[in-house]
C-alpha cells in the first residue's frame, strides 16, 4: 500500500501549517519540518495589507450603497403610507358628506 503524499510548502505571504487531514497523516519527522520551517513570528506585507485595503474599500463602498438604496427605498414607502392615509381620511370626509 502506498502512502498519500504529505508535502507541505509554506507560502511566505500567508505562512500556516497544513490542514488537519494532511498533518494527521504526516510522520513525526514530516511534522518537524513544517515547524521549522513556520516563522514563529509575522509580519503582514505590505502588498497583503494594500489588498486586505482594498477588500474593506469594496465592502464600505457596497455597504454605503445598499444604505442609500435602504434609505431611498424606506422614504418611498413612507411617502406612499402619508398618500394612503390622505387618501383614506378623504375617503372617510366624503362618506359623512353623503350620509
Amino acid at each position: 500500500m502506498q502512502r498519500a503524499p504529505t508535502s507541505w510548502v509554506i507560502d511566505p505571504d500567508d505562512p500556516r501549517a497544513p490542514p488537519q487531514e494532511l498533518w494527521d497523516r504526516m510522520t513525526p519527522e514530516e511534522r518537524q519540518r513544517v515547524l521549522d520551517t513556520l516563522p514563529s513570528k509575522f509580519e503582514i506585507s505590505k502588498a497583503r495589507i494594500s489588498e486586505t485595503e482594498m477588500s474593506l474599500d469594496e465592502e464600505r463602498r457596497r455597504f454605503d450603497e445598499e444604505r442609500r438604496r435602504l434609505d431611498a427605498e424606506r422614504q418611498r414607502a413612507d411617502e406612499a403610507e402619508r398618500r394612503l392615509a390622505e387618501a383614506l381620511a378623504e375617503l372617510e370626509r366624503l362618506k359623512r358628506e353623503r350620509g
